[in-house]
């Protein structure tokens, strides 16, 4: 009986000890996403990581940078962002292929042939692979207007290809993306061949090309 004492005295000890009374901790939270864009206030906002950044609700609005600089035109886009999908949607006006010097011979070669672009308005769905790095697949519309000689011909293309793009945040929500881009023709208006003043000319098949845009992002 004397053996059992203690042993009875140590249960009553352990289970009286502040460890055994304490009441199961919690599950650790799970750790929560570095700040980045539109909630870094800091100078270069974004948050570098090898994994996919996944967004509640976000709406980038931004501007097409080589449309002013290189074809003296405006496009603007609107792209949204849940989980790690995006949507976008963009339209650009008043594009001079002429305007620089290359740009317009890639289509109309030295025939001195007039080249516009009034409109260019599309979409394209898309998925984040790493960082804020996304593929996509565009579906774009675009009118042109060619003139050569007082001659005037106006036709319609559409495309479908692939876009791959990353963005980078600068500044809160300030960013700068770039693209890659692969817009390759599946209709054209002119049945494959454009006749303007007694010259044949291919219809525009913007195919390869790459770009920037900037823009501001903002969490809904």
């Amino acid at each position: 009986m004397r053996r059992i004492q203690p042993l009875i005295l140590l249960t009553a000890l352990f289970l009286a000890s502040p460890a055994w009374a304490q009441a199961p901790s919690s599950p650790p939270e799970k750790s929560k996403q570095a700040p980045h864009g539109p909630s870094n206030e800091g100078f270069l906002s974004h948050n570098f990581q090898w994994a996919p950044h996944e967004y509640e609700s976000q709406l980038n609005v931004h501007f097409g940078l080589s449309q002013p600089l290189l074809l003296n035109g405006f496009n603007i886009a609107m792209d949204y962002r849940i989980g790690q999908w995006v949507f976008e949607y963009s339209h650009g006006m008043f594009l001079d292929y002429n305007a620089s010097e290359g740009i317009g011979e890639r289509f109309v070669g030295k025939s001195g042939a007039d080249l516009d672009s009034p409109w260019t308005t599309g979409g394209g769905v898309g998925y984040i692979l790493l960082d804020d790095l996304y593929l996509m697949l565009e579906v774009k519309v675009h009118r042109y207007e060619m003139e050569l000689s007082g001659e005037k011909l106006n036709y319609t293309t559409a495309s479908v290809g692939p876009a791959l793009a990353y963005r980078l945040f600068l500044w809160r929500g300030l960013n700068l993306t770039a693209y890659v881009r692969w817009w390759p023709n599946v209709w054209d208006s002119t049945e494959g061949k454009v006749e303007l003043a007694n010259t044949s000319f291919e219809p525009v098949d913007l195919g390869l090309f790459a770009n920037l845009s900037l823009g501001w992002a903002f969490d809904l």
